[in-house]
């Protein structure tokens, strides 16, 4: 009986040993990713492409002014990509020398 009982304890160990990972594998939980997405486009100057302009994207949340900017560059064709951003709404802004906005404010002063 002695000898069934020590070839026992070997085979049990090797068979605790083996079922370890599982049971910590089972108990972890795995956080959900927050989905993330890409802004881009494509900047123009009288049409033509601009190459080289830094783009900034950041989150258009009236709550959170100070929000930080993601950047990207425009490439030969002036088109742009910024990745792996949360979901929201976002603000994009070029930044280029001498380079002025289009909007109702720009307008304005022309007239």
């Amino acid at each position: 009986m002695r000898s069934s009982a020590r070839s026992a304890v070997p085979a049990l160990l090797t068979l605790l040993c083996l079922a370890a990972p599982l049971f910590a594998q089972t108990g972890s939980r795995q956080t959900p990713k927050t989905p993330r997405g890409t802004v881009s486009g494509r900047v123009t100057i009288k049409e033509r492409a601009a190459p080289g302009v830094l783009v900034g994207v950041r989150k258009s949340d009236p709550g959170a002014p100070f929000e930080p900017f993601s950047k990207g560059i425009t490439d030969q064709d002036g088109v742009y990509k910024v990745t792996n951003l949360p979901s929201g709404n976002y603000q994009v802004i070029p930044f280029a020398p001498a380079f002025v906005v289009a909007g109702p404010e720009n307008e304005r002063a022309k007239t």
